[in-house]
């Protein structure tokens, strides 16, 4: 879910609403619009034990005639876990660690599916199997277009632009397959993009192959506000030069400190002087077992096990948040180059907000971001696991 935001000439907070499923990533060029971005990272949360391996497994086949989908994509959605099917639409995919994640499945000219899949302790190997029904013809058919004339160029490069993001890591990315993609324009400014089959989008920055099934795209140029609605796995890539090894393990550290995701996993540690950020920490304080225990109640669908490992906080107004561990990945949105400027806002009633060992968000409309964090993109994605505590 995201909740865009802007600022009057009086400093106050005005609200729109947009919402998103997996991960929402908008942003406005001037100083005036701070754009709110809740990420979803639940959707694969680890549980803090990782010593004991779980694994899925099922088929995959044709709604219609019920036979087996040979080469079907299965994987957990934010992670590089996945795989593909057999001969007789058979999956397995292994070294799963407890907690709840999204199940994709993915085949070329068919709609794909997803699932959630919640792994516990008293779990062992899980059986989920998936029927696919094959998209309509029409959008298939307008993938096949050999050429694409000028104003589908031009709105593939707004599209691009939005998609990746502003920061350095973007001018290292390429999506390999644009192809795939159709655009609409409204009357209202409204970009619409498609796409029948997963983009793939290579990331020379940070080392990884990324496939995407684009499930909505929306964008309104006019009030700079959107949704995006993706479900990524991520691929290692390889290499046999230690530098370029190296590189990239540097620029996901780089990619990962003053992130969202590190900003909560520090929240989540109480690390010393909370490891160069700097805000009003009377602002954000941790709530009590007790408040905890109440509010994830009518949380039926987390495990116990998983509920333990969450940290609640509150935060009743907005706070400026800075990092000084200035990275080179920072993008337009910081005015001074010395640090990243970002905020955070609340949503709920009672703005409260959960967040996992690993600084993922339990509830992506619980809290709203601006500055630095509304810039990072598809660019700056990492996988669900990274980081936090180990």
């Amino acid at each position: 879910w995201i909740q865009p935001f802007r600022k009057n000439s009086n400093n106050q907070i005005i609200h729109s609403t947009a919402k998103t499923r997996f991960m929402s990533l908008f942003s406005g060029r001037s100083g005036i619009t701070v754009l709110s971005i809740a990420i979803l990272f639940i959707s694969a949360m680890p549980a803090l034990s990782q010593n004991q391996k779980y694994a899925v497994t099922g088929a995959v086949t044709d709604h219609r005639s019920g036979q087996p989908l040979k080469g079907a994509n299965v994987y957990l959605a934010g992670t590089t876990l996945g795989s593909s099917t057999d001969a007789d639409g058979r999956y397995f995919i292994r070294n799963i660690t407890q907690g709840v994640f999204e199940l994709a499945f993915s085949y070329v000219g068919y709609e794909p599916v997803i699932k959630k899949l919640v792994i516990t302790q008293s779990d062992d190997t899980l059986h989920i199997d998936a029927s696919l029904r094959p998209r309509s013809s029409s959008l298939e058919e307008m993938t096949i277009k050999s050429e694409r004339p000028a104003r589908w160029i031009h709105l593939k490069e707004r599209f691009t632009e939005i998609f990746l993001g502003h920061t350095s890591n973007a001018r290292e990315c390429k999506i390999l397959n644009p192809e795939q993609l159709e655009f609409e324009l409204t009357d209202d400014n409204l970009l619409i993009a498609r796409a029948p089959n997963p983009l793939i989008v290579d990331n020379r920055a940070l080392g990884y192959r990324i496939y995407i099934e684009l499930e909505q795209f929306e964008w309104n140029s006019s009030l700079d506000i959107g949704t995006m609605v993706i479900y990524p796995k991520f691929e290692l890539m390889r290499t046999t030069e230690r530098r370029l090894r190296k590189s990239w393990e540097r620029n996901r550290k780089k990619t990962y400190e003053g992130s969202l995701k590190h900003f909560l996993a520090t929240l989540y540690e109480a690390r010393s002087n909370y490891a160069g950020y700097e805000f009003n920490e009377g602002l954000i304080n941790e709530i009590s077992d007790a408040e905890k225990e109440f509010e994830l109640a009518v949380k039926k669908d987390l495990p116990r096990e998983l509920k333990k490992l969450l940290k609640g906080f509150t935060l009743p107004k907005e706070v400026q948040i800075k990092y000084s561990k200035y990275s080179q990945n920072a993008s337009f949105y910081s005015s001074n180059q010395s640090y990243k400027v970002s905020f955070l806002a609340p949503v709920r009633n009672d703005n409260v907000f959960f967040v996992d060992p690993w600084g993922n968000l339990l509830e992506p409309k619980s809290i709203q971001l601006g500055g630095e964090w509304a810039a990072n993109r598809v660019a700056d994605l990492l996988p669900f696991h990274y980081g936090g505590k180990r």
